[in-house]
């Protein structure tokens, strides 16, 4: 009698938890879909029952307070989740929440008293637009310390989001390379994110480096800014076949077939010609290609010119192939 009886409480257990787990799911359903206070009416249910989804619930009942703009009452709610689930798992995303809520209501987060890392870089991310100039030093810090390369790219990305010129100045400095090299990579790609203004520091520091592979991502980072006279410059002045080549492969997909159109009759490197042929295609420089393929002596450069024409749908290519079956 006994077993029938523990088996009956073990199956309503069962029961209870799988009830607890759908309307756990159930309330970040509503929350996906935005229906906030449904949502903490469901997870409302979980934390009265101290079900084993209790401190996610409580976390998730204080975001969707915060989202139907109730601040005390998500604060609250995080404090007390905190103060009964010291150990859970969800303690690290209360406590970023609590630091964003602080944040968006106005008050002064001292990043200095943050002990967890990402919470201390997470308030240098609040403090950017308010102070810089106290901000920059702090990121700096991590930047030049024995972190994790996960939180110096996180740090990098929060430079990356700044206007300010000393910001660009300090991404500029990783960017030469003084430090781990996917760090150096992702500030040459900031850099390239933020515009035609990087353009000057990108350039010092191609200039500067050694590694083609650097140069490489640099002559990318001019395409992403779209800065077509640098890459025509580089494929002008270039010494070496490869980064040509390179430079010559950014600046098509730029759009820059004006440029390639004025690089091609001057240069004597068949693999470059292949490679400003390869350009225009990218860039639909369908008159361009007509010109190259009425030009070149070579034949099999003549052919690949053809080719590419073939696959632009325009009318001077269509005009082209026409006047070649006559």
């Amino acid at each position: 009698m006994k077993s029938i009886l523990s088996l009956l409480m073990a199956g309503t257990l069962m029961m209870s938890a799988e009830a607890d787990e759908k309307n756990y799911q159930a309330a970040l359903s509503l929350i996906d879909g935005k229906e906030f206070q449904e949502a903490m009416v469901k997870l409302g249910a979980e934390i009265q029952s101290m079900s084993s989804r209790a401190d996610a619930a409580m976390y998730w009942s204080a975001y969707a307070a915060n989202k139907l703009g109730d601040r005390t009452m998500a604060l609250k709610q995080l404090a007390e989740m905190q103060a009964k689930f010291s150990s859970s798992k969800w303690a690290n995303d209360a406590r970023a929440l609590q630091l964003e809520i602080n944040q968006a209501s106005g008050k002064k987060i001292s990043p200095e008293d943050q002990a967890d890392e990402e919470l201390k870089l997470m308030a240098i991310q609040g403090l950017m637009n308010a102070d810089p100039a106290r901000s920059l030093p702090l990121l700096e810090g991590i930047l030049n310390s024995q972190k994790s390369l996960q939180l110096k790219k996180q740090a990098l990305f929060v430079l990356g989001q700044s206007r300010d010129t000393k910001a660009q100045e300090l991404i500029g400095k990783i960017a030469k390379g003084n430090g781990n090299p996917d760090l150096q990579r992702l500030a040459i790609h900031n850099l390239g994110i933020g515009g035609k203004k990087n353009g000057a520091i990108l350039e010092d520091v191609y200039k500067g480096a050694s590694d083609p592979s650097v140069k490489k991502e640099i002559l990318r980072s001019f395409m992403i800014m779209s800065d077509k006279e640098r890459l025509f410059g580089l494929a002008k002045s270039e010494k070496s076949e490869d980064l040509k080549s390179a430079s010559i492969h950014w600046l098509g997909v730029a759009g820059g077939k004006e440029m390639l159109a004025q690089l091609y009759p001057g240069e004597t490197s068949v693999k470059v010609k292949k490679e400003i042929i390869q350009g225009l295609f990218i860039g639909r420089g369908a008159k361009e290609l007509v010109q190259v393929a009425r030009s070149e002596k070579d034949p099999q450069l003549k052919k690949d010119a053809v080719r590419m024409l073939s696959l632009i749908d325009s009318k001077e290519s269509a005009d082209f192939i026409a006047e070649l079956l006559k």
